[in-house]
């Protein structure tokens, strides 16, 4: 693959894409990539954004790529790749840019949180951000029960589809979490609160009993 970029052009594959003068970003390379090759459904995206790790590490902006925020919205090229199920690109960002793990979007939320909160994170992702910042299961010192901000384990609960492999694994990491309140509630009551249509009400309902179970153990 042979990326490249000037004020108004970006080149991926050979493939000429043209974008305005004003809407081009400052090292939004990376983002716009994962982007494209998400729209495309390309079955190798996960080998091109190695790829294009590789051919640009050795650059002095390296860093700056993977740190980059959209001006839309605040994501970073780490929440897309925990969006769109890229683990296998995961480990590498993180390891050139630890500090992407912790970076807000436009909600305040980092990769982790906002993969929970929205249903789009894997059990492999969510293990590798974890192992990435452990400290971040954990209330902040002086908030143990009762914390300002959301902890992983509320975002989970508070999910449209309760994950149960996923809460399991955020329980076993930190089981004091499910004593943590969250705006007076503590995560197995916004896990009885989350909002369902009819049509998936039987299901979420046999989830939901799980993570309830799970939660009261």
């Amino acid at each position: 693959m042979n990326t490249a970029s000037n004020n108004d052009v970006l080149v991926i594959d050979a493939c000429l894409v043209v974008k305005p003068l004003a809407e081009r970003r400052e090292h939004s390379d990376l983002y716009d990539l994962i982007c494209i090759l998400n729209e495309e459904s390309d079955p190798c995206a996960t080998t091109k954004i190695l790829k294009w790790y590789d051919e640009h590490k050795r650059l002095r902006s390296f860093q700056k790529y993977l740190l980059y925020r959209s001006e839309e919205d605040g994501m970073t090229p780490l929440h897309l790749l925990v969006a769109y199920d890229y683990h296998g690109a995961i480990p590498v960002l993180i390891q050139n840019a630890r500090e992407a793990v912790n970076l807000p979007d436009a909600d305040g939320n980092n990769p982790l949180d906002s993969g929970l909160l929205y249903c789009k994170i894997s059990l492999i992702a969510t293990k590798m951000l974890i192992e990435a910042d452990p400290g971040a299961l954990r209330p902040p010192s002086g908030e143990e029960q009762n914390v300002f901000f959301r902890l992983p384990i509320h975002c989970a609960c508070m999910s449209f589809y309760l994950s149960f492999e996923i809460i399991a694994m955020l329980l076993e990491e930190f089981p004091e979490g499910a004593k943590v309140f969250f705006q007076g509630r503590l995560p197995i009551h916004w896990a009885c609160t989350v909002a369902v249509s009819y049509t998936h009400l039987r299901a979420h309902e046999t989830g939901r009993n799980l993570v309830c179970r799970l939660l009261l153990e």
